[in-house]
């Protein structure tokens, strides 16, 4: 496999966390807060599945993914990315 879920979950947190880092400069600031947001992105792939609510794990390098079932601890990764970037946009005056 190419890629997983969990660290698309980590891109998301580590460009929120500079974004907040770099307020003071504006355009390095955007430049993270694009980041997050493109990791936003690439992670929304992972939850297109047949079942709602549910999320794929593995990429394969031809673009389709493995069929199995979610795993649990990938929640984990996803609240904790969700939290992340909703305390960020608190920080920041933006409502989340």
């Amino acid at each position: 496999p190419v890629a997983r879920l969990w660290p698309q979950t980590e891109r998301i947190k580590c460009a929120v966390l500079a974004a907040l880092a770099t307020r003071d400069d504006a355009d390095r600031s955007d430049t993270y807060w694009t980041m997050a947001a493109n990791g936003g992105r690439g992670l929304m792939k992972y939850f297109d599945t047949p079942v709602k609510g549910l999320w794929r794990d593995r990429l394969n390098p031809d673009g389709t993914f493995v069929e199995e079932a979610a795993p649990a601890s990938s929640f984990y990764h996803i609240v904790c990315a969700i939290q992340e970037l909703d305390q960020a946009l608190a920080a920041i005056g933006h409502p989340g």
